[in-house]
């Protein structure tokens, strides 16, 4: 497979910032990700703390959690070695998303499993990949869809049907109904073409969904068929046998909520005076956990005596949240520290909005009597289609086209296909056309009534309106004269750009499979695709 690994433009976010190595925000993170001494530092303290993590009790719920009938045997080798002290985790995670979600999960799979291999080597320790799936979340509008797209290059969101009641029930606790899920990927196969791949791919999602009773369950399975084989630990954190071996944590991450509130608020402070956009928004009162009521998760406001729903207003004391550990969950700031206290963390691998937050962590973590983990930003990558990549030299594009809007691009190739004299002379047309007129409207409105010049004017603009017609018929013959062209343009966009963003942010495996099959993503994993810093990478089928 042909790669080319391509500079990404330079932003004013804080992820930008540190996988640019910007000092102001490396000093948020106590090891830079490219550093070869950063790992072997980490370690050392990662050693320091070995009496704190519950090996044998994790690897026990892990080895329930994959079942014999899943569990590929490089799986239950990392699970062994994972057992044993001083082997160290690289982790990364995700939201359940159908058929895996957007093509950047399994990036980050792959990132996970590249890293842990290579510091495996440098550092002679062993060195698991875990991929952590956020299954107490409940945010389904994210992870409910997946886009295709249809034969007029439409990009189509398939959608599986939603029920409302489940609308604050975490992703873990939603029953997968077998019937409805067939029903829902056979529909998505026929919306893509027949290939040699089809039946494959097609094979594998059905039996996936037929040993699955949640969605969790069902992203699991997809996963451990994709990344089984490189020995990948997957973890459920609303899994009940994981949330009993966190009490411990809990109680200690209650003990000091409110003080590690204070200090990532302090840190969100800190980033915005530096001139960045804080990377997120805190309630003074928001205690950073949830419970569950009803089977449905709501957040939890932070009172003198304990803590309240915010939704709800039902009260709970401390020892009421201690006594239950598997009604909490944790959010977007205590999930990471959550992390901490499950596994020996070498490093944590990070999207972009990821790395924004976890520039708040820090503090949080010494809090916590702890430190944060290399945060190593995840790879970035295209995949050029073979006609996608015909159409890219034929416009004779650069790879900074690749970072802006390919749509702009499109109208501003289309604007110089137009004479060069076709716009300038319409717009001359009407200057002169208002010329003659104002002194007529004006002579006229004096001389005979007022009421003429309103008259006069609209007249005038009627007059814009037919020579603007005029001009959106131009256009017209002449898109039909370059419409060959403009479709090439419209599937590059659609391929590289799709709903305007980057390909990684919308595109599903599915399509990728139906068109390829697979050998593409084994050579991502198999080939070394850490060389480059924040580098963006365009991989050729």
């Amino acid at each position: 497979m042909k790669m080319i690994s391509i500079p990404a433009p330079k932003s004013s976010s804080v992820a930008d910032a540190y996988i640019h190595q910007e000092p102001e925000i490396q000093a948020l993170f106590p090891y830079a990700p490219y550093t070869d001494s950063s790992y072997e530092v980490r370690l050392e303290q990662l050693d320091q703390r070995e009496k704190a993590y519950l090996r044998k009790e994790l690897v026990q719920v892990l080895r329930t959690y994959h079942q014999q009938e899943s569990r590929h045997p490089e799986i239950a080798k990392n699970l062994d070695l994972l057992e044993q002290s001083g082997t160290s985790a690289v982790i990364g995670g995700q939201q359940a998303g159908l058929l895996s979600g957007p093509l950047f999960t399994l990036y980050k799979a792959i990132t996970v499993i590249q890293l842990a291999k290579r510091e495996q080597k440098r550092l002679g320790r062993p060195v698991v990949p875990v991929f952590w799936i956020a299954g107490e979340d409940h945010d389904r509008e994210e992870i409910d869809h997946v886009w295709l797209q249809n034969a007029q290059g439409t990009m189509i969101k398939h959608t599986y049907p939603r029920e409302m009641s489940l609308s604050k029930r975490p992703i873990s606790h939603i029953t997968l109904h077998q019937e409805e899920m067939k029903n829902w990927i056979n529909q998505l196969a026929w919306q893509l073409p027949d290939t040699p791949y089809k039946s494959e791919w097609l094979t594998v999602i059905e039996a996936a969904a037929a040993k699955a009773n949640n969605w969790t369950c069902f992203f699991a399975e997809i996963m451990f068929e994709l990344f089984g084989k490189y020995g990948v630990i997957l973890i459920d954190s609303q899994d009940e046998q994981v949330r009993k071996l966190e009490k411990p944590f809990f109680q200690k991450l209650l003990e000091k909520e409110e003080q590690i509130s204070q200090r990532v608020a302090a840190t969100l402070t800190d980033i915005e005076q530096m001139g960045y956009v804080a990377p997120l928004t805190m309630d003074p009162d928001q205690a950073h956990f949830f419970v569950l009521e009803n089977g449905e998760r709501q957040a939890l406001l932070r009172e003198k005596e304990g803590y309240r729903t915010r939704d709800t207003g039902n009260f709970y004391s401390h020892q009421d949240l201690i006594a239950q550990p598997e009604l909490l969950s944790t959010n977007v700031i205590t999930r990471t520290l959550m992390q901490e206290m499950l596994f020996p963390t070498l490093a944590f691998v990070a999207g972009p909005g990821e790395i924004a937050y976890w520039a708040a962590y820090g503090t949080a973590f010494e809090e916590m009597d702890c430190q944060m983990p290399i945060v190593y930003p995840r790879l970035n990558i295209t995949l050029m289609e073979p006609n996608s990549a015909k159409r890219w030299e034929e416009f004779q594009l650069e790879w900074d086209n690749l970072f802006g809007s390919l749509s702009d691009q499109k109208e501003e190739w289309f604007r110089l296909q137009k004479p060069p004299e076709a716009v300038a002379m319409i717009e001359e047309l009407k200057g002169k056309l208002a010329t003659w007129y104002q002194p007529v409207i004006q002579y006229l409105s004096e001389e005979i009534s007022t009421h003429l010049e309103t008259i006069g004017e609209k007249n005038l603009q009627k007059h814009w309106q037919q020579i603007d017609y005029f001009s959106k018929q131009t256009d017209r013959i002449i898109r039909e004269k370059h419409q060959t062209s403009l479709r090439h343009w419209d599937e590059i966009i659609q391929s590289l750009q799709p709903n305007q963003k980057l390909q990684e942010r919308v595109h599903n495996v599915i399509p990728f499979w139906n068109q390829y099959g697979l050998h593409w993503l084994e050579q991502l994993v198999e080939q070394d695709l850490l060389q480059g810093k924040g580098d963006h990478i365009v991989a050729y089928l």
